[in-house]
């Protein structure tokens, strides 16, 4: 025991503590050696046990609880720290309100757009569609050779109404294949007859979409067929605004289409299908009658990947089509069918403008960094003396760097902030900008899609939240790192001679100005062409006066109305105070139809027929109906011959009108006024020819247009009403009218011209604001950063402008000596922007109109006015150093 203690501890130590324990177990037990023996002895171990324990804790356990505790020393110190430059930031922002106020409305607006623009890509680009499962949803199409009736080689379709059983009895790929139709629905409600938008699908859709009513039940298989009666089913908002919302709607009865028909659902709030307009859903029919090709939507099978489906389905379609028909087997090289991601059909037509959107809101974003970047180096330069102080005191170089960088990052969580909100705004702006008519008789929505899902919701808050953190690092870094590495000597001594230009001491703030002016030159130039090539289609004439022109449809409750009422309410409305002319038509300007008839010059019919969805030709010319007012309400001009006359109506003398494009085509001669021609095997005369209307679209030509006069009227029919005062005044005074001669009956789809031509442009109007605010957001911020850097050289410059001016120079020389370097920036920005932007606006033909991407007159305008701009910062900025008082100057350090 005395080895082993003496081992432990000091051996000297170990005999002291052992003659310790002998005299005071001879004290406690002197009658008792054995007792006393057996205490000395129960002691020593007890001493030997924590000599062994105090040994371990030294050798062993004191390293960790040391490296523990420095960690956590370090870690509070971290913290600390931490806690000291925040507090430091925020008194730095207070010091420098001006600036710093500067700074965040700078990032406020690119962090703001770039939001903004963010929340439309994530749910156009990245969000499923609002459906279970919708990753899995496919749109089936085909591609079609010119020759198959495409109109266009390599143009995609749906498919064969007859391909859809044999999808659905062989695929191994899809689990579900449906069809969907858009329809419309004349519905006798209790109040009024109104006028649904609908949808007729197979009941496969509601399975695939996992849709369940939220009364009721959906579709059932054998509903797809003529044995059974149709039932429809309600969307919420029908259900609420037609019924009351009232619990007892599935044991009622509604007259629809004149058809007596069974309510059997009620669809949740919120559910829509094929878009938000449709209120109301019937079972689409598949019979032998149905031809024609139609949409299909289907689901893959769990574990399939797209390209295994397409390659069964073009296999299996391939091998059911005659080897004769047009289009067995590829076209143009590609597959003849397509399988695509239901998300991806939806967002295909704004796709390249929301990527070219993309990048212009990044270059927007990366002008605000580098204008916030160039104000904090101006920031750091009159801190200068500060840093060197403490620098001269012992702080290291990270220490700085962490300091600038947190006080940047402060920065950016601030303009974060302020830029959610501002994105908040511009997102309710751009949905009432993105949203036009909407209406299923103007053709596709010409508005962008799914726009009005558009939220600034969590994973939006997280991009912003990465994008503020990055910016502030971003801007932030060049000032601290240039900062940090400034010569304390140099700093504390004065030093004002530094140039702001590219080959002077501090070059960096000219590399940055340059940048700046470089992106927002090419956003210009982008924002140029949208505007130019809006402004050219905006002017545009359409063919006819769409001011003061109100157009409407009427609803009858046996969908016909009666026989005479066209021309009677044509007649009691042109009685009207203010009505200058009222007709009705077949159809309107930009309404997307068109019956296509045969125009012969002889009493043998062409034999040939139009290719599905090729554009009228004079043989085959787009064949309307109009009144005789119709015309003159629209304001189309007769540019040979006269009107339609309903008196040789009459008399069995078929007139006809044609427009300029089919004159021109020379079809008739040269003379087309007074030849007569079978239309459907009916000798007509034509009698005049108007002006080109622009059917389909501003941006579409005119095709050949044959216009013979209606006879009788129904409740297809649109009506056009000029006004000499505002057209929407007397929609009262029509409304009454149509329910005195039709009683039940009532008006929809009620619209200006100008509101259908304004919503037909209202995508390409939507891309042109948007790039012009982009471009003027990115303009501004580079004019601000060119006058700060200006500014701030002029500054750092004011001992030697005073001598200059001491010793004689004139202030034209001064002034014109500042000027000349930022003559260098500007000349430089300007270059590098004409490069940019030729790089940025390649993708640009598809959403320019009769406008090329490299148009001369716009590079030159904007670089004009670019110029322009940036001369008058810099201006602004120089002439204090003109009119400097050199004896001011020269005491100024």
């Amino acid at each position: 025991m005395m080895w082993l203690l003496g081992r432990l501890i000091d051996r000297d130590l170990a005999e002291s503590i052992l003659g310790d324990f002998e005299e005071c177990a001879r004290q406690r037990y002197p009658r008792s050696p054995t007792r006393a023996a057996l205490w000395m002895w129960r002691e020593l171990v007890g001493v030997v046990i924590a000599a062994i324990a105090e040994r371990v804790r030294s050798k062993v356990l004191s390293p960790a609880v040391t490296r523990r505790r420095e960690t956590s020393s370090r870690a509070s110190r971290w913290v600390a720290d931490f806690c000291q430059d925040t507090g430091y930031a925020g008194r730095m922002f207070r010091r420098n309100p001006g600036s710093s106020l500067a700074a965040v409305l700078t990032l406020s607006l690119g962090i703001g757009c770039t939001t903004a623009i963010f929340s439309i890509v994530n749910v156009l680009l990245l969000q499923s569609l609002p459906y279970e499962g919708s990753d899995r949803l496919v749109q089936i199409a085909e591609r079609l050779p010119r020759d198959a009736g495409g109109g266009e080689a390599g143009a995609t379709s749906a498919i064969e109404a007859a391909d859809v059983p044999a999808l659905r009895a062989r695929s191994r790929t899809l689990s579900h294949v449906g069809i969907h139709r858009r329809s419309t629905h004349t519905l006798v409600g209790p109040a009024e007859t109104v006028r649904l938008a609908g949808a007729r699908v197979s009941p496969a859709i509601f399975d695939m979409l996992h849709a369940q009513p939220l009364l009721g039940r959906p579709f059932h298989a054998d509903e797809e067929t003529l044995s059974v009666e149709q039932p429809v089913i309600l969307s919420f908002g029908a259900w609420h605004k037609y019924f009351h919302a009232d619990p007892e709607i599935l044991t009622r009865r509604v007259l629809l289409d004149g058809e007596s028909v069974g309510i059997v659902g009620v669809m949740r709030e919120g559910f829509y299908f094929p878009d938000r307009q449709t209120e109301i859903w019937t079972p689409f029919v598949l019979g032998p009658v149905v031809a024609g090709r139609l949409p299909v939507l289907a689901r893959l099978r769990d574990g399939v990947a797209l390209q295994m489906a397409q390659d069964e389905i073009n296999s299996l379609l391939s091998r059911l089509r005659p080897q004769s028909a047009p289009g067995v087997g590829s076209v143009d090289g590609l597959p003849r069918f397509a399988v695509v991601h239901a998300r991806d059909a939806l967002s295909a037509p704004v796709r390249p403008a929301l990527t070219v959107l993309t990048i212009a809101v990044g270059l927007v974003l990366l002008i605000a960094c580098t204008n916030v970047a160039n104000l904090l180096l101006a920031r750091a330069i009159g801190r200068a003396r500060e840093i060197s102080v403490r620098r001269a005191l012992g702080a290291g170089r990270f220490r700085l760097v962490r300091q600038a960088l947190t006080e940047s990052v402060f920065l950016a969580v601030i303009g974060g902030i302020a830029g959610i909100v501002l994105a908040v705004g511009m997102i309710e702006i751009l949905q009432v900008l993105g949203v036009g008519l909407t209406r299923r008789d103007l053709g596709p929505a010409l508005s962008i899609p799914r726009l009005d899902e558009v939220r600034v919701d969590g994973f939006v808050l997280t991009f912003t939240s990465i994008v503020s953190a990055f910016s502030g690092v971003a801007f932030g870094l060049i000032p601290a790192i240039a900062q940090s590495r400034s010569n304390a000597m140099n700093c504390l001594r004065s030093d004002s001679t530094a140039r702001f230009g590219m080959s002077g001491r501090r070059p960096i703030q000219g590399v940055l100005i340059v940048g700046q002016m470089a992106m927002a030159m090419a956003l210009l130039v982008a924002a140029g062409l949208q505007i130019h090539s809006f402004a050219k289609l905006s002017s545009i004439d359409p063919g006819y006066d769409p001011s003061n022109v109100l157009t409407f449809q009427v609803l009858f409750p046996d969908d016909a109305g009666p026989p005479t009422f066209a021309e009677d309410f044509v007649t009691e409305v042109q009685r009207l105070p203010g009505v200058r002319a009222a007709g009705y038509s077949s159809s309107l300007p930009m309404v997307q139809s068109a019956f296509i008839s045969p125009i012969s010059r002889t009493p043998v019919p062409p034999q040939r027929h139009p290719a599905l969805g090729s554009s009228p030709t004079p043989e085959f010319p787009d064949t309307r109906s109009v009144s005789r007012g119709f015309l003159d309400a629209l304001g189309v001009r007769i540019i040979a011959g006269r009107g339609l006359s309903p008196e040789a109506q009459s008399a069995g003398r078929p007139e006809i009108l044609i427009n300029r494009a089919f004159a021109r085509s020379g079809y008739l001669g040269s003379d087309p006024v007074g030849r007569q021609v079978y239309s459907s095997e009916r000798l007509v005369e034509v009698v005049g020819v108007i002006e080109d209307v622009r059917q389909f679209g501003l941006d579409q030509p005119a095709d050949p247009q044959v216009f013979g006069l209606a006879v009788g009227g129904g409740g297809q029919m649109y009506y056009a009403v000029r006004n000499s005062g505002s057209p929407t005044s007397q929609v009262a005074d029509i409304r009454y009218i149509v329910r005195r001669l039709a009683p039940g009956a009532g008006l929809y789809n009620v619209a200006t011209m100008d509101q259908i031509v304004a919503s037909s442009i209202g995508r390409r109007r939507f891309y042109a604001v948007l790039m012009a605010t982009f471009a003027a957001i990115a303009a501004t911020l580079a004019a601000v950063g060119l006058y700060g850097v200006v500014a701030c050289a002029v500054l750092r410059r004011t001992r030697e402008i005073g001598i200059r001016v001491a010793l004689g120079a004139h202030p034209r020389r001064v002034l014109g000596l500042i000027m000349r370097d930022a003559g260098v920036l500007i000349g430089t920005g300007l270059l590098l922007g004409v490069s940019g932007a030729i790089a940025l606006t390649r993708s640009f033909d598809a959403m320019l109109f009769d406008l090329t991407p490299l148009d001369p007159a716009t590079y030159a305008v904007v670089a004009i006015f670019f110029t322009l701009v940036s001369l008058t910062a810099a201006f602004a900025a120089a002439r204090h150093a003109a009119s400097a008082d050199p004896v001011v100057a020269l005491r100024s350090e």
